[in-house]
C-alpha cells in the first residue's frame, strides 16, 4: 500500500526541549535519536530490524562487509553511544547503502523503504532540528575535551 510505505516515519510534532538536559547532554541527544527511531514504523519496515544472516540472504555476509540494522541503531542510543547528529546519520545512511549494494538487483522492493527511511531522518536531523541537536553536540563536545 502507498500510503502505508509514505507513513515510515510518522509527520508527529515534537519538541526536543521535552527530553534535554544541558547538564547531560549525551544523553539528552541519544534520547531523542530513540525518539525518532521509535517513529520508525516497524511493520512496513521490518527487513530492517534485525541481523541479516547468510541464511535468510544469501551471500550476505560475502557482499556485506559492514553490516548494520535499525535494531542495532536503537541499542546504541539506549546505551548513549552517539556523540553526535552525524554519527547518527551515518549510521542511517550506511544500512541504506547496504540496502541497495545487497538488494538492488535481489528484493528492490525495499528500496523505496530504506530511502523513505534515511529521507525523514535527514530531515528530522538536518532541517527540522539541526540548531538544537548542533547545541548538544556541541556542549558534548565541550565535556569531552575538559575531561
Amino acid at each position: 500500500n502507498e500510503k502505508e510505505k509514505e507513513k515510515v516515519v510518522e509527520n508527529i510534532e515534537y519538541d526536543p526541549w521535552v527530553d534535554t538536559d544541558k547538564s547531560r547532554p549525551l544523553e539528552s541527544l541519544n534520547k531523542i535519536l530513540l525518539y525518532l527511531v521509535n517513529q520508525i514504523d516497524r511493520k512496513t519496515t521490518w527487513a530492517f530490524w534485525t541481523k541479516v544472516t547468510d541464511d535468510i540472504a544469501p551471500d550476505y555476509s560475502k557482499i556485506i562487509t559492514n553490516p548494520l540494522h535499525l535494531g542495532e541503531v536503537e541499542e546504541r542510543c539506549l546505551t548513549n553511544y552517539y556523540i553526535s547528529e552525524r554519527q547518527f546519520i551515518n549510521d542511517i545512511n550506511l544500512i541504506a547503502y547496504n540496502c541497495h549494494q545487497y538488494n538492488e538487483t535481489r528484493n528492490p522492493h525495499l528500496i523505496p523503504d530504506i530511502d523513505n527511511i534515511k529521507t525523514k531522518c535527514s530531515f528530522f536531523i538536518e532541517q527540522k532540528h539541526k540548531k538544537h541537536l548542533k547545541m548538544l553536540t556541541q556542549l558534548i563536545s565541550n565535556n569531552n575535551n575538559n575531561n
